[in-house]
C-alpha cells in the first residue's frame, strides 16, 4: 500500500472513531421536579426508554418552549419515546420561585409529569450547546442512558425530524 493510501485510510479510521465517541456520551446526573409534584432523577428515570428533552436554559429560549412542545406533539412520537420539557431557572430569588412555578404550570401541556422545573442548572446546563439565547436544547437520551443527539435550535422541522428518527431507532 502506498503511503498516501495508508495515510488516507488512517485518517478515515481515526475520524470515524472520534465521531463515534462524540456521538454518544453518558447523560449527566440531573434532577428536577415535575409539575405533578414528583421528583425525577435522570438518567435513571428514563432507563429502558428513549427520551427527548426540550431544554429551556435561558429566559429568551423559554419563549420558544411551547412551539417546540406543539411541534413534537403534532409529530406523534412513537409510544416507546418519551418527550420531556425541562425549564432551568438558575439564580431566581426564593420569593419568586412560586410565581415562576405557577406561570410554567399555567402554560404547560396536560401531562404534568412531562414538564420539569429546576432551579439548579447542575447537569442540565452541560447538555445544552452554546448558541443563540432564544434557541432551546433538543437532547435525545437512548434507552441505555447515553446522549445520542444534541442540538441547540429555534423551532425547526429539520431538527425535529432528526431527533425523532434517532429516538425511534433505539430498540
Amino acid at each position: 500500500m502506498n503511503p498516501r493510501a495508508l495515510m488516507a485510510t488512517l485518517v478515515v479510521f481515526f475520524a470515524t472513531f472520534a465521531l463515534a465517541g462524540a456521538a454518544e456520551q453518558p447523560f449527566p446526573h440531573a434532577e428536577a421536579d415535575a409539575l405533578d409534584g414528583t421528583h425525577v432523577v435522570f438518567p435513571e428515570a428514563a432507563h429502558g426508554k428513549p427520551t427527548i428533552f426540550i431544554l429551556a436554559v435561558d429566559q429568551a429560549a423559554s419563549e420558544n418552549l411551547h412551539e417546540w412542545e406543539r411541534m413534537f406533539a403534532s409529530a406523534h412520537p412513537a409510544p416507546s419515546v418519551r418527550v420531556v420539557s425541562v425549564v432551568v431557572v438558575v439564580g431566581a430569588p426564593f420569593f419568586v420561585k412560586g410565581a415562576i412555578r405557577k406561570a410554567i404550570a399555567r402554560d404547560a401541556p396536560a401531562d404534568r409529569s412531562a414538564t420539569l422545573l429546576t432551579f439548579s442548572g447542575n447537569g442540565w446546563s452541560s447538555l445544552v450547546r452554546p448558541g443563540a439565547k432564544d434557541a432551546l436544547g433538543i437532547v435525545v437520551l437512548d434507552a441505555v442512558g447515553n446522549v445520542v443527539f444534541d442540538e441547540r435550535s429555534t423551532p425547526s422541522g429539520e431538527v425535529l425530524a432528526r431527533a425523532l428518527a434517532i429516538a425511534r431507532k433505539d430498540p
